[in-house]
């Protein structure tokens, strides 16, 4: 947790941390393969999650130092609260840049292109996914801020 954090943002960090299961969701592919290894998942609560729920999904997001989360969207809003580190977002196309740091809040809307990119320090959040927690991810394949073909990158298992 970075410098600013509150005590009872790391203490219920620390409560979680531990009994989740850190993974990535997606599997090996030229969209993935930059940054698989400096992404990670811990789903509390959603289809996937240790408390089981079709409506809603809760749980912590990590990405690594001079990491870029390729521009890609989702069937689902998302919130995001940034507990540690800084990150920048570009929502809808490539010029549209917004930087969040400690303590703030980022809204992705369902179906909004989107990607992120950090600095030299990792970034955590916990994050909510709300409409349908279960809907698929999706990027353009030709090119990145584009009008190319859409696809769904692989998913793990």
């Amino acid at each position: 947790m970075g410098e600013g954090a509150s005590p009872d943002m790391q203490e219920a960090v620390r409560a979680v941390i531990g009994y989740a299961l850190w993974q990535t969701f997606y599997a090996d592919s030229d969209w993935t393969r930059p940054f698989l290894a400096d992404i990670a998942c811990a789903t509390l609560v959603g289809p996937a999650g240790i408390v089981r729920s079709d409506e809603v999904a809760l749980g912590l997001f990590l990405l690594g130092p001079h990491t870029t989360y390729h521009e890609h969207a989702h069937g689902l809003d998302e919130v995001y609260h940034v507990a540690s580190g800084r990150a920048e977002w570009r929502f809808d196309h490539e010029l549209n840049r917004q930087a969040f740091g400690l303590g703030e809040i980022v809204h992705t809307e369902r179906d909004q292109r989107h990607d992120i990119r950090t600095g030299t320090a990792p970034i955590l959040c916990p994050y909510t996914w709300t409409n349908d927690p279960a809907a698929v991810t999706y990027h353009r394949i030709d090119r990145p801020w584009g009008v190319g073909k859409v696809v769904e990158p692989p998913l793990v298992g």
